[in-house]
């Protein structure tokens, strides 16, 4: 299938150029000479190499003419599942014990580390209140809403209650 939609692109003669460039630097080939000894050792011909070389290329050109007019779409719909976040998390069980350590922080009393490491309530107990990188699909919904609030907003701070 992949060869029959191939076979009739064209390639200009800079491609081919660089295709075999390539093709030597990736198997340490410094001139025509050692091609041509590459080429017997591995029981190649000029042409048969030269395709091989070109397939890779016009397989590229192939999916990019085919499919760029999709990947704009289809990256917005996958833009939940890429988008990785690392944020800081320390979960509590009353408002009263977040906003003591929110005070704590906020006058320096104490390191959010030193804080998450005490007080935290889940896993981000063990790594000192960091969480990821993530992907915001895979993060909790209120928190995954919340930090795209805040990169919307530019803000760096949050207190989810």
């Amino acid at each position: 299938f992949i060869n029959f939609n191939i076979k009739d692109i064209e390639l200009n003669e800079e491609e081919i150029i660089n295709i075999k460039n390539i093709y030597m630097k990736k198997n340490n080939i410094n001139n025509e000479d050692e091609l041509t000894q590459f080429l017997i050792k591995n029981e190649l011909d000029k042409e048969t190499y030269l395709d091989d070389a070109k397939f890779s290329l016009k397989l590229k050109n192939f999916s990019y003419e085919k499919f760029k007019f999709k990947v704009n779409s289809h990256f917005l719909s996958r833009k939940k599942d890429l988008d990785a976040v690392i944020y800081s998390l320390i979960r509590v069980d009353s408002i009263y014990k977040a906003n003591e350590l929110y005070l704590r922080l906020k006058s320096k009393e104490c390191s959010f580390a030193s804080i998450a490491t005490e007080f935290s309530l889940g896993p981000e107990k063990k790594t000192k209140g960091i969480v990821g990188p993530i992907s915001l699909s895979q993060s909790n919904p209120l928190v995954s809403d919340k930090l795209k609030e805040l990169k919307e907003k530019g803000k760096k701070h949050l207190l989810i209650t």
